[in-house]
C-alpha cells in the first residue's frame, strides 16, 4: 500500500521536524506491505523552495519517494526541468514532482515579471511546461556523456537532440524553450504527478480520506452518504466514482485457492507471502509483470550496474529474490516503445471520408472486409514508405509462433533474442519503421473504437478490433528500455525464467508444489511451484466485481450492467451521455456519476499520446460540467472562472 504525506510551505520551516519526518518515513518504506511518498508543498511565497528542500531530504533517505511541488507560473520552463532532474540525481531515482500554478498577487510580487492571473490562465500553462520538462529530461540518452579520454570528446552528439517546444504563458505570451538540457537524463525521468493542493482553486477546498469506501447509500432528499472504513459518514450532494479497472472475484476453479495471488494493482498487492529462493509461476508479461519483477528484486535489496554503454546492467541479488517462471499467449515480454517516442502520422486509408463510403449492411453494420482491408493498408503504407523491411505483422505479433523447443534451454534461448531483438531495435534510430508502426497502431485503435462506439461493426469486425486491441498493447503499451535490459539482467542472473508460449498453469491434483505450469511447444516436465501470481488486468464482468462500493449500488438498484462495445453481457456499467449512472429501471440517477473502463462510454484514449489527438481532456470536462449541473442547478451554473 502506498501512503502520501504532504508536507505544508509554513510546516516546512521546521527543517528538523521534517528532516525527522522524512528519516522515519524512510524507515518504514521497502517492506513488502508499505511504500511511502512524501510531497513536500510550495506556495511560492512562504517557505523555503520545495525542489530544494527535496534535494536537502534526499541523500538522508534511501527508499522513501520525495515529490516536491513545483511552482511553474513565474518560474522558467527550463529551470523547472533542470533543476527536477538535478533531485533525481540526488535521490537516486526516487523522486518526482507536482506542477503548481500560483494565481496570487503577492507570487506575482514576488517575481515582478507579470501580473497575478487567473485561474484558468494560470492552470492553462501547466500542461504545456509538463510537455516542455519532459523534452528536455529525455533531451539526451541516458549513455550520451562519454568522457572519452582518447578523442576528448565528453558527450556523443549524435545521442543529444534538439528539443523545440512552445507554449503560452499565465498572461497569454508564446514561450518557447530550445536546444537540448544542460542535465543528463535524470535516472526515472522524475515522475510528474498532481499533489493535494494541486487542485485548490479559489472556493474549493479538497480533503483527502485515506481509507476505502465501503457503502454509497440511495439518495435520501437528494442527498446521498458515503460510508468509509474507518466508520465516517459523508453526505454529498454528487458522487463521482472513477475507479478504474476494476478487482474481480477470479473465478478460474483451476488455479483460485491457497498459493495463487489473483490480478490486480501489482502496487498494491502484498506478496509478502512469497519466499526468497522457492520458485514463483508468473501467469502474464505485460507491464503487470516487469512492475513485479523489480518489486521481488529491486524492491527486495538488489540492484542494478550498469557502465557506460551498456543495454543491458549486471544484476546484484541480495539473496531475497524468489525465482519467477513467466509464460502468456505469446511468451515474450511486451515491446519497449521508441527511444524518442512515437513520430506525428496522417492515416490515408482509415479517414473519414473512405469509412463515410464504405456500403452498409442491413443491420447499418460497415459491409464486411472493408475495415480490415484499409487496416492493412494503412500499416503497411505508414510502414513501407520509410524501409524495404517486409512487414511481416504476425511474426511480430506472435514471434514464437511456429517454432518446437527441444528443452527449456532452448525457449529460454529464444525468448532472450527476442527481447534482446526488441531492445536494440527501440533503441537503434536505423529503425524508424517501428515508431510509425505504434503511431499508426495507436491512431487506428482509436478509429476502430470509434466505429465500435457507434455500433457499426458486425461480428467479424468487432474480432479485428479485439486482435488489434491484443497487437496494440503489445508494440504500444511496452516497458521502457531500461526495464528490458533489467528482465534480461535477471534473466541471465538466473532469476527470471522463461516458460514459452501459449502457457497452461493448473493446480496439481497430486502430491507436491501445488501449481503446474507448461507450453504445449516445450519438450519436458512441467514447472511446479508453491506460488502462482496472476500478473494481468482481470477481465471485468460486473457480476464478478469485488469493489463493495460498486456491489452495493447493484445491490441497491442503482446500477445495472449491461453489454460492452465488444458485444459481451454484463461486461460494464450503464451510463448516460453525462456518465450519470442507469439504475436497473432504466432511469439515469442524479448526483450519482460513474467513469472508467467499465462503463458503458469508456474513453479509451485515456492515455493518449503526446502530439496525439484523444478524447480525454474534452470528455473529462463534459462530466465535470454534468457534476456541477448536479450541485447548483441547471439555472445557477458555476462560472468557469469558479467551476
Amino acid at each position: 500500500m502506498t501512503t502520501a504525506y504532504h508536507v505544508s510551505p509554513t510546516a516546512a520551516l521546521d527543517l528538523d521536524a521534517l528532516s525527522a519526518t522524512a528519516r522515519a518515513l524512510d524507515a518504514a518504506s521497502g517492506a513488502d506491505t508499505d511504500d511511502y511518498l512524501l510531497i513536500l508543498g510550495d506556495d511560492y511565497t512562504s517557505g523555503p523552495n520545495a525542489v530544494t528542500l527535496a534535494a536537502w531530504l534526499a541523500p538522508q533517505t534511501t527508499r522513501l519517494r520525495i515529490v516536491p511541488e513545483a511552482p511553474v507560473t513565474h518560474t522558467e520552463p527550463f529551470h523547472v526541468a533542470t533543476s527536477t532532474a538535478t533531485l533525481d540525481y540526488a535521490a537516486s531515482g526516487r523522486a518526482g514532482w507536482s506542477p503548481v500554478a500560483q494565481t496570487s498577487d503577492a507570487a506575482a510580487d514576488a517575481v515582478g515579471r507579470r501580473p497575478a492571473a487567473s485561474v484558468d490562465a494560470a492552470w492553462g500553462e501547466v500542461p504545456d511546461v509538463v510537455a516542455a520538462v519532459r523534452a528536455l529530461w529525455t533531451s539526451g540518452e541516458s549513455d550520451a556523456e562519454i568522457r572519452d579520454e582518447v578523442t576528448h570528446r565528453f558527450i556523443d552528439r549524435d545521442k543529444v537532440h534538439y528539443v523545440d517546444v512552445t507554449g503560452t504563458d499565465s498572461v497569454g505570451q508564446p514561450w518557447s524553450v530550445k536546444g537540448p538540457s544542460i542535465v543528463p537524463r535524470p535516472p526515472r525521468r522524475a515522475s510528474c504527478r498532481p499533489s493535494p493542493s494541486s487542485a485548490t482553486h479559489p472556493g474549493i477546498t479538497v480533503t483527502e480520506h485515506r481509507t476505502r469506501a465501503e457503502h454509497v447509500t440511495p439518495p435520501d432528499g437528494g442527498v446521498r452518504t458515503a460510508r468509509l472504513a474507518d466508520g465516517t459518514e459523508l453526505r454529498a450532494d454528487a458522487v463521482l466514482l472513477a475507479q478504474g479497472h476494476l478487482d474481480v472475484d477470479p473465478g478460474d476453479p483451476g488455479t483460485v485457492g491457497e498459493g495463487h495471488i489473483p490480478p490486480g494493482y501489482t502496487v498494491d498487492q502484498d506478496f509478502s507471502a512469497i519466499p526468497a529462493g522457492e520458485g514463483v509461476l508468473v501467469r502474464g508479461f505485460g507491464l503487470a509483470f516487469i512492475d513485479l519483477m523489480e518489486i521481488l528484486t529491486e524492491g527486495r535489496g538488489g540492484r542494478f550496474e550498469r557502465g557506460a554503454g551498456d543495454a543491458v546492467p549486471t544484476y546484484v541479488p541480495s539473496g531475497r529474490e524468489p525465482v519467477l517462471w513467466v509464460g502468456s499467449r505469446r511468451g515474450v515480454s511486451y515491446r519497449s516503445k521508441p527511444v524518442d517516442g512515437p513520430p506525428a502520422v496522417e492515416l490515408h486509408h482509415l479517414v473519414p471520408a473512405t469509412l463515410d463510403g464504405i456500403p452498409r449492411t442491413p443491420d447499418g453494420h460497415l459491409e464486411p472486409g472493408h475495415l480490415r482491408r484499409l487496416l492493412t493498408a494503412e500499416l503497411h503504407g505508414q510502414w513501407s514508405a520509410v524501409t524495404d523491411e517486409p512487414l511481416d505483422l504476425r511474426r511480430i505479433d506472435r514471434p514464437l509462433d511456429g517454432l518446437a523447443f527441444p528443452d527449456r534451454h532452448a525457449v529460454e534461448r529464444e525468448v532472450e533474442a527476442v527481447v534482446l531483438t526488441n531492445l536494440g531495435r527501440a533503441t537503434d534510430r536505423r529503425h524508424p519503421q517501428d515508431g510509425l508502426l505504434y503511431s499508426t497502431l495507436v491512431a487506428s485503435y482509436f478509429v476502430l473504437h470509434s466505429l465500435l462506439a457507434e455500433g457499426l461493426l458486425d461480428d467479424a469486425d468487432r474480432d479485428l478490433v479485439a486482435q488489434v486491441e491484443g497487437s496494440f498493447s503489445y508494440v504500444c503499451s511496452g516497458p521502457p528500455p531500461e526495464r528490458l535490459g533489467n528482465l534480461l539482467a535477471l534473466h541471465r542472473a538466473g532469476v527470471v525464467r522463461f516458460l514459452g508460449p501459449d502457457t497452461w498453469f493448473r493446480r496439481n491434483p497430486g502430491a507436491g508444489p501445488r501449481f503446474l505450469a507448461d507450453s504445449p511447444v516445450v519438450v519436458g516436465d512441467p514447472v511446479t511451484a508453491d506460488h502462482l501470481v496472476d500478473a494481468r488486468l482481470a477481465q471485468v464482468t460486473v457480476p464478478r466485481v469485488t469493489d463493495p462500493v460498486l456491489r452495493g449500488l447493484l445491490a441497491d438498484g442503482e446500477l445495472v450492467a449491461g453489454t460492452g462495445a465488444s458485444g459481451a453481457a454484463e461486461s460494464v456499467f450503464v451510463v448516460d451521455g453525462d456518465n450519470r449512472a442507469v439504475g436497473a429501471d432504466g432511469v439515469a440517477r442524479d448526483g450519482l456519476f460513474l467513469v472508467g473502463p467499465s462503463t458503458s462510454d469508456p474513453v479509451r484514449e485515456g492515455f493518449g499520446r503526446p502530439g496525439q489527438r484523444t478524447r480525454v481532456f474534452p470528455a473529462n470536462r463534459r462530466v465535470a460540467e454534468a457534476v456541477a449541473d448536479a450541485l447548483v442547478g441547471e439555472q445557477e451554473r458555476l462560472s468557469p472562472a469558479s467551476r
